[in-house]
């Protein structure tokens, strides 16, 4: 996900990316099957796990 997000798509932050990734995204990347397969084809669930990977990340630095 940090490649798809960081290195493919070009956000800078889990927050921004969590708030403007949409499902074209992984289509246009032709990663449909990862959509399918582990977010159950639900946008809110790659929301989820980006804000929480963040978070993560976040209390590692501190």
């Amino acid at each position: 996900m940090k490649w798809f997000l960081f290195q493919q798509l070009g956000f800078p932050f889990y927050i921004e990316a969590s708030i403007k990734i949409k499902v074209k995204h992984f289509f246009e990347c032709q990663l449909t099957d990862l959509y399918q397969r582990v977010f159950n084809s639900r946008s809110e669930r790659v929301k989820q796990l980006i804000l929480m990977k963040g978070q993560k990340e976040e209390e590692t630095r501190h």
